[in-house]
C-alpha cells in the first residue's frame, strides 16, 4: 500500500514535470513564431523602403534632366 502510494506520487510529479517542460516549449514556440512575424514585418518595411528610395531616386535625376540641375545640388 505504501509502495503504491509512493508511486502514484512519483508519477504525480513527473507528470507535473512534463506539464512544465511542455508550457515552456509552447512558450519558447510562440516567442519564436512571434520574432519570425516581427522578422517577416521588418523585411517587408526594408522592401517598400527601398523601393520609395529607388522611386524617389528616379524623380530627382528626372526633375534635374527637366531643369538642367546637377543631382545633389
Amino acid at each position: 500500500m505504501i509502495s503504491e502510494l509512493n508511486t502514484e506520487k512519483k508519477d504525480r510529479e513527473a507528470a507535473q514535470r512534463l506539464l512544465k517542460i511542455s508550457r515552456e516549449l509552447l512558450d519558447d514556440q510562440l516567442f519564436q513564431s512571434m520574432a519570425y512575424e516581427d522578422l517577416n514585418a521588418a523585411r517587408r518595411t526594408a522592401i517598400q523602403t527601398a523601393g520609395i528610395i529607388m522611386i524617389s531616386r528616379e524623380i530627382h535625376e528626372h526633375a534635374a534632366t527637366m531643369y538642367d540641375v546637377i543631382p545633389g545640388n
